[in-house]
């Protein structure tokens, strides 16, 4: 017979034991209770997410800018 026990996180004892029907894995990641701040009450990555877009627009740009005169120089 197998099963699955819950231990304390310090000292590693026997805190309590999970029936059959419960996947630790599951279980482990289950958020109880939601956070009740937003992206917007977090703020502070107005710069970091400037810095993606322009990342993202100017390889973008510059791959279309390829493709085209890859075209332009084909006979």
């Amino acid at each position: 017979m197998h099963g699955w026990v819950v231990l304390h996180c310090q000292v590693h004892a026997v805190v309590g034991v999970l029936s059959d029907d419960t996947d630790p894995m599951v279980t482990v990641m289950k958020l109880e209770k939601a956070p009740q701040e937003t992206y917007a009450d977090i703020g502070g990555l107005d710069q970091q997410i400037q810095e993606i877009k322009v990342t993202v627009t100017v390889v973008y740009q510059w791959s279309v800018f390829m493709l085209l005169m890859t075209q332009c120089w084909q006979f």
